[in-house]
């Protein structure tokens, strides 16, 4: 019933429910606090971050996925922090480029087995592993909540939003374990959401199907099953981007 389920009420303070704690979320997050910070007439605010996977990193840059899978930038030209270069309203509050970071924190960092034999061979040049920027986004989304002033609140939740309704001048927030937040503004900040199949993926596996075939339809590439195609197989891939080059990874060094 309606009724029984948790819910988070607009009371006198405003209500902001971000969807999504990846990097967007984050940055977002990062400047609603970085203003409040200088607010000479604060107001309480809630702040709630929903997304299932870990806040920072998100779906995309989540640690769980395998090690051989990079960025496509240098450490050094990845950022989350604003500088003197930036333009932007608002306080400017520098932090570590992700070569600088690992930098700061390479005896810490190369206590993670994952990432133990990667992080002495980084440099401002080098390309790290999803793996590792995961961490790098973790410690930005919690020195972003670390500097939170009093009257703001941030609350995470390890949920997906199934439903925004609106209801007079809020809306209301559905997660899908039946919780319900009351929310003033409502931030859609999920990076790569899902889409359901196009008639030319719906035909693709209908041919694969009738002709004893494996297709493996759009997707993240750390979301979708290497193990399906089979050893010693010809393999057609449709596409040159960066997905591409996941695939010849996951397909090819991962298996020897």
């Amino acid at each position: 019933m309606p009724g029984d389920r948790p819910r988070t009420s607009v009371g006198t303070a405003a209500v902001i429910v971000i969807v999504g704690g990846g990097p967007r979320g984050t940055g977002v997050l990062e400047r609603i606090l970085a203003h409040e910070s200088v607010n000479a007439d604060p107001t309480p605010i809630d702040i709630h971050v929903v997304d299932p996977y870990p806040a920072g990193a998100g779906r995309i840059w989540r640690g769980s996925q395998a090690p051989l899978l990079w960025m496509n930038s240098t450490t050094a030209d990845v950022t989350m922090f604003t500088d003197e270069t930036t333009a932007v309203i608002g306080p400017v509050l520098p932090g570590p480029t992700l070569a600088e970071w690992v930098a700061e924190r390479s005896a810490e960092l190369a206590e993670f087995p994952e990432i133990a034999a990667e992080v002495p061979t980084i440099t401002p040049s080098s390309f790290a592993s999803r793996s590792l920027q995961s961490r790098y986004l973790n410690w930005v989304f919690e020195t972003a909540v670390d500097s939170a002033p009093a009257h703001v609140d941030v609350r995470v939740h390890r949920r997906s939003v199934v439903d925004i309704v609106n209801v007079g001048e809020t809306q209301t927030v559905h997660l899908d374990d039946g919780a319900v937040i009351d929310a003033t503004t409502v931030l859609l900040a999920q990076g790569h959401p899902d889409a359901l199949p196009a008639p030319r993926e719906t035909a693709l596996t209908s041919f694969a199907s009738d002709h004893g075939l494996t297709y493996v339809g759009p997707g993240y590439t750390a979301d979708l099953d290497a193990d399906v195609i089979p050893d010693g197989e010809p393999v057609l891939i449709a596409g040159l981007g960066l997905a591409f080059i996941d695939w010849m990874v996951l397909l090819a060094e991962s298996r020897g």
